[in-house]
């Protein structure tokens, strides 16, 4: 028996939903109520106003049931209003014999907000037999609405019987309306559409840079378009846009349109000095002269470092011009200044550019600031070489004491760079192309007195000798002649007369050479070095106006160097009795060979480098080069090309050097 009753009661299941339910549906969207007042004392469970939503409707019975649960109903004929939680966003509608309709709101644009109300209209829709019919559509794949409700594409359809409305259409195509009548049996309903005829479009336009856009499709002056409305805009910068619709017809006679842009610009002649000051405007950088900007308020910053800051508001209008013309102050200090001795020529520069140059004593002011270098000299001193700052307002106070020492800047020769061959074929090979950058050079080779400056001048001890096995030693001893050599002019003697302060200094190894310059540099703050091989000579050769000389300055080497053939087995004064090179450079042929800065590696012209070349890392006989032979050298020896080496600690009465100067 238990049995029976759960087969019938399954069979009733499947006889209601078996049938066709009857379906409920909204009219239209939401409507918000300006005007409905609500009762502001129902309130949600939260404590806040509710939010009113009025259901008008053809049907009766019908039950909600909100998400959040409904607050409150007040029923009226074809009029039901419920009390909401502000926050709800869906109802469940549920009526006999219809299938239940689930509303979300914001579909049909409803949000419901705490003390609003919103209204929906709402109608059911009873079903009733269906009849299948067949629409055909040429072309095939048109959209079918009957009853204003799409059904889609396909040509086999189900509907009522009766009169409908019928509306076909398709993207480039008339679309087509009629009402049909449906009985029990219809033969097909032919439908054939009319295609819409494309039509050209001519936009004309002032200036004609500015952009076209068709529904934000940028296009060109002329393209084509279905009949309707769209929205055009043109744009150019600088220029108000235009924004408008226009509609396209089938008669393309009717579709040229002509637009001209306004002009959205006024413009600021700007003058400002000094002429390199920073200009921002509204914090963009500008330049001084003519700027076009777009109407409204802008800010003029100045600034310059050293000068007092600037600024202004200004206003731009439309098709305007002003002028503005601005003058930036300047930041000043004062210097006071003290020099021993006396004689001394200083120099103040700034970036570069000399500012002021004095002798002695001196007060300025209205010194813009910033940071200057300062240069003191003076014959037999010590060169002076510092940064002085100069504060706003304010005195800076220097007292400068020049120590007694080298001054060997009135002797270098500004050797500018090029590129050239480096080496001999038979001599120095291979031969090789080289690079060299701006550099100065000693016009002569140091001479003793410059050197005894260096022995005198307390960097040098015996003990620092003996440690850093330098050849030099100042004993004081009297060296006449040794073997019939005439040895006079080293450092290793006592001098019989100051003449023999102008010759060049011998007895100096490479590492004496090296101290030499390290002492300069320390002394007078320039970059005094040795010559690298490749500086040496080029400047030799006389640089870039050399003439292809075999000795340096001459094919004659009578006229240029002091050697074997003319010396008297001893040195000469540097610069005298023979001619200087192309450069104004003496005795790089004969006198004394001269020590450069590189290794001594024979191999080296193989790998050497084009640019500014320094030479191999190591000697593989730890020698460093000489260059340029000597008073005792046969006149093959004081050729530019020929090389030569010792070891750095060794010297003779044949070597000394000469410096260059970083450019």
């Amino acid at each position: 028996m238990k049995k029976k009753i759960i087969i019938i009661l399954y069979l009733l299941t499947l006889s209601i939903y078996g049938q066709e339910m009857n379906e409920l549906r909204v009219v239209g969207r939401g409507e918000k109520q300006d005007g409905e007042l609500i009762d502001r004392d129902v309130k949600d469970a939260n404590g806040d106003v509710a939010a009113g939503l009025i259901i008008e409707t053809d049907l009766d019975g019908l039950v909600y049931s909100p998400s959040l649960g409904l607050v409150k109903m007040n029923h009226l004929p074809s009029r039901d209003f419920l009390f909401l939680q502000h926050k709800e966003r869906e109802i469940k509608i549920l009526l006999t014999g219809y299938a239940p309709l689930q509303v979300i709101l914001k579909d049909f644009g409803i949000k419901l907000e705490i003390g609003q109300t919103w209204k929906l209209k709402l109608t059911g829709d009873k079903k009733q037999d269906q009849i299948p019919i067949n629409i055909i559509t040429k072309p095939a794949g048109a959209s079918i609405f009957i009853d204003g409700k799409d059904m889609g594409t396909d040509k086999a359809q189900l509907t009522t019987q009766g009169k409908h409305k019928l509306r076909v259409e398709m993207p480039g195509y008339i679309t087509e309306e009629r009402e049909i009548d449906v009985r029990q049996k219809n033969p097909p309903f032919d439908i054939t559409l009319e295609a819409i005829q494309l039509a050209g479009v001519v936009i004309r336009k002032e200036p004609k840079q500015a952009k076209i856009y068709i529904d934000d499709v940028e296009e060109g002056e002329t393209f084509f378009k279905y009949p309707g409305t769209y929205r055009l805009k043109l744009s150019l910068s600088g220029y108000l846009p235009i924004e408008k619709e226009i509609t396209v017809v089938s008669d393309q006679k009717q579709n040229e349109f002509s637009f001209t842009l306004q002009k959205n610009t006024g413009y600021l002649i700007l003058k400002v000095i000094p002429a390199n000051a920073e200009i921002l405007i509204n914090k963009k950088p500008y330049s001084t002269g003519e700027i076009k900007l777009a109407p409204g308020k802008y800010q003029i910053e100045l600034s310059k470092q050293g000068y007092n800051e600037q600024s202004e508001m200004i206003n731009i209008e439309m098709g305007k011009k002003i002028t503005k013309e601005y003058a930036l102050v300047q930041k000043t200090g004062s210097l006071r200044f003290s020099v021993s001795p006396a004689e001394a020529v200083c120099k103040l520069s700034k970036n570069g550019t000399e500012y002021k140059t004095w002798k002695g004593l001196i007060q300025l002011t209205g010194i813009p600031v910033g940071d200057y270098d300062f240069d003191c000299s003076a014959s037999g001193y010590v060169n002076t070489n510092k940064k002085i700052h100069i504060t706003e307002d304010k005195y800076t106070v220097e007292n400068i004491v020049l120590a007694e020492g080298a001054d060997v800047s009135g002797n270098m020769v500004l050797v500018k760079g090029d590129t050239f061959t480096m080496g001999e074929t038979g001599v120095a090979e291979p031969t090789h192309s080289v690079t060299l950058s701006d550099f100065y050079i000693g016009k002569y080779e140091v001479t003793l007195g410059e050197f005894k400056k260096f022995m005198e001048s307390g960097s040098y001890n015996q003990t620092d000798a003996e440690k850093k096995g330098w050849s030099y030693v100042w004993t004081g001893t009297s060296y006449d002649k040794k073997n019939g050599v005439d040895y006079r002019c080293d450092v290793k003697g006592e001098r019989r007369s100051s003449e023999e302060d102008n010759h060049p200094v011998i007895y100096i190894s490479w590492n004496d050479a090296d101290a030499y310059c390290k002492w300069l540099r320390k002394s007078t703050g320039k970059k005094y070095r040795l010559p690298t091989e490749a500086e040496w000579e080029y400047a030799a050769r006389g640089g870039k106006e050399s003439n292809g000389y075999k000795y340096s300055g001459s094919n004659n080497i009578e006229e240029v160097a002091w050697y074997d053939g003319n010396s008297g087995k001893k040195t000469h004064p540097v610069g005298t009795e023979k001619k200087p090179n192309e450069l104004g450079i003496y005795d790089m042929s004969g006198n004394v060979w001269e020590w450069c800065s590189d290794w001594y590696d024979e191999s080296y012209y193989k790998n050497s480098q084009e640019s500014n070349p320094k030479g191999p890392v190591s000697s593989p006989i730890g020698s460093r080069l000489l260059r340029g032979g000597s008073w005792g050298s046969n006149s093959n020896y004081c050729r530019v090309s020929v090389r030569y080496s010792n070891v750095p600690g060794n010297n003779g009465s044949v070597i000394g050097f000469r410096v260059v100067e970083d450019f």
